[in-house]
């Protein structure tokens, strides 16, 4: 099994260190220096995971290093898609043990590293399972679909740069997977908790989208003021702060690790407005997004 995607008509010989296989029934995977995230999105199953073991129902995530030995198998329906990746498809610079030296590197590169802390879990009875809600499964079904899409058409000469951003897109939302039930939420009483959870990740799943303050107040079924509160109170933003944040935050990256034009990563990150994405990316990071990427993109 060929565990990196090689370049065809755009590229050709061009090796990336990612790659995405379906399996069926069972996944198994020893060390082999690649990263893996393994979706199971319907049926029951077992995971074997570093010498022990336990039982999962779908839908299931998976987050495994490079250093684990991993078995998972599923009932006759289940299907396991996998990527695989190494670090350097994030930025050439880092190893496969990076998330552990986020020291030796910049502030920008070290927010790439953040997003790596689910393929270490704290617990070694986690298993490297992420818990996710039935909700959230299309959006990431989705980014796999893209992600595979993508790396078998190659249909044009950015498809190395879409893919990465794919991979990111869906790290960073892991990530937060991973921390909704953190210290974000944990002083807030559970029916405001609730409120605040479901409004960020469905922030993390739409952020593409429109999305007006009004509409979302009536779809959560609160109020903008009620709403902007509990933002401020908790998240030290408004709402529409807190999302603008968000896409800014996935636009630097898409500005640091890829070459595609300011113009999509714009209407990628939701923003249709090219002086109002300016303006937003300036007042957050004191920089134009040309002179952003000037400074900071490794692949110039």
């Amino acid at each position: 099994m060929e565990l990196i995607t090689t370049g065809k008509i755009h590229y050709p010989g061009y090796r990336l260190m990612l790659s995405m296989h379906v399996f069926e029934k069972q996944m198994k995977s020893a060390p082999n220096g690649f990263y893996r995230i393994s979706l199971v999105e319907n049926g029951t199953g077992s995971a074997h995971v570093n010498g022990r073991s336990y039982s999962f129902s779908a839908p299931a995530l998976f987050c495994f290093n490079h250093m684990d030995d991993v078995v998972l198998r599923t009932s006759d329906k289940g299907k396991i898609k996998t990527i695989f990746f190494q670090p350097t498809v994030m930025n050439e610079k880092f190893t496969l043990d990076a998330y552990f030296h986020q020291n030796k590197y910049t502030v920008t590169e070290s927010q790439d590293l953040w997003c790596l802390k689910p393929f270490f879990p704290q617990s070694e009875h986690a298993g490297g399972i992420i818990t996710v809600k039935s909700v959230y499964i299309a959006h990431i079904s989705r980014l796999f679909a893209e992600l595979g899409g993508l790396l078998r058409n190659q249909p044009d000469s950015n498809w190395p740069c879409r893919s990465r951003v794919c991979l990111f897109e869906l790290l960073y939302f892991i990530r937060r997977l991973d921390m909704e039930d953190g210290a974000m939420v944990q002083p807030v009483p559970d029916e405001a908790a609730n409120l605040l959870r479901e409004v960020v990740n469905y922030l993390s799943v739409n952020y593409r989208e429109k999305i007006r303050l009004d509409q979302l107040a009536r779809q959560f079924h609160t109020n903008k003021t009620t709403l902007n509160q509990l933002f401020r109170k908790h998240l030290q933003q408004s709402v529409m702060g807190y999302l603008s944040s968000l896409r800014i935050q996935m636009a630097c990256s898409m500005l640091h690790n890829t070459l595609l034009s300011t113009n999509e990563i714009m209407e990628r990150v939701g923003y249709h407005d090219g002086a109002h994405f300016f303006r937003q990316f300036r007042s957050h990071t004191g920089l134009s997004p040309s002179r952003y990427r000037k400074a900071n993109c490794w692949l110039k």
